[in-house]
């Protein structure tokens, strides 16, 4: 309307193919605001009037706000071309690269064309680390070492069992003779008057020591595994007032009964 009115053809605005025709190929400015200080940009219409699209590729990383421009496209007219016979606008895009070396990461910088350390790591030194490393598996090893030392002494003092009796550590004494070593009043053994009698069967072990015991018929070689092994220990082991201590047990550990 503008353009037709300085052409001072005051009918023309009333022609719609003259205002068509005025509109084709034409550029302007776009309108902008005082407050925003920003204008639409440069404003084209094609060769059918229509307005020329101008577009924009943008990148949106998820780590980031921020919005990267990628590519800028603007139109440019074709020359040689006739709208009104081929129906189309007679313009077409022009990319242009507005970020060159981009790369998906966190700034948008490209890798470096070499690693810090180098292909082979030959650039830094990971003499802390193997120092480090090599000092947890030598105290893994060393505790490992001492837990199976721990436990060789353990098994080791097991096998000797120091509850078993053997047949010549003890002598089995019946009621008369163990009445008769109390009359004698042998100061040798420790007898006393509350132990004899009743249905407790007494021996002597070792010198002067006075048990009672129980006797069990063995059908089969005793096998001890290290659970009943270490029970046996610990009762050997267990020493009070008010418990009598157990002394030990004997058994026959070859094949005849």
């Amino acid at each position: 309307m503008n353009k037709t009115d300085e052409a001072n053809q005051t009918a023309a605005v009333l022609d719609g193919h003259q205002i068509w025709s005025a509109m084709r190929r034409l550029s302007f400015d776009g309108i902008g605001t005082v407050v925003s200080g920003s204008n639409t940009g440069l404003v084209q219409m094609d060769d059918l009037a229509d307005r020329a699209p101008q577009f924009a590729a943008f990148f949106i990383a998820p780590n980031r706000e921020k919005v990267l421009k990628m590519v800028q496209m603007t139109t440019y007219r074709i020359p040689n071309c006739d709208g009104t016979i081929n129906r189309t606008g007679c313009y077409d895009l022009k990319l242009t690269d507005v970020m060159t070396g981009f790369w998906p990461s966190e700034n948008g910088a490209m890798p470096p064309d070499e690693p810090v350390c180098g292909f082979r790591g030959q650039r830094c030194s990971y003499t802390v680390e193997i120092a480090v490393g090599a000092t947890v598996l030598a105290l893994i090893m060393l505790i490992l070492l001492l837990w199976l030392l721990r436990r060789h002494c353990q098994t080791r003092a097991l096998n000797k069992m120091p509850w078993r009796l053997f047949s010549d550590d003890f002598r089995l004494i019946d009621e008369e003779a163990a009445r008769s070593l109390l009359s004698i009043g042998s100061s040798n053994t420790k007898l006393s008057n509350q132990s004899i009698g009743g249905s407790k069967k007494h021996a002597i072990l070792g010198v002067n020591t006075h048990a009672t015991y129980r006797r069990f018929i063995q059908k089969q070689p005793l096998k001890f595994n290290r659970e009943d092994m270490v029970l046996l220990t610990a009762v050997k082991d267990a020493i009070h007032d008010n418990i009598n201590p157990f002394l030990g047990m004997a058994f026959n550990d070859k094949e005849e009964m």
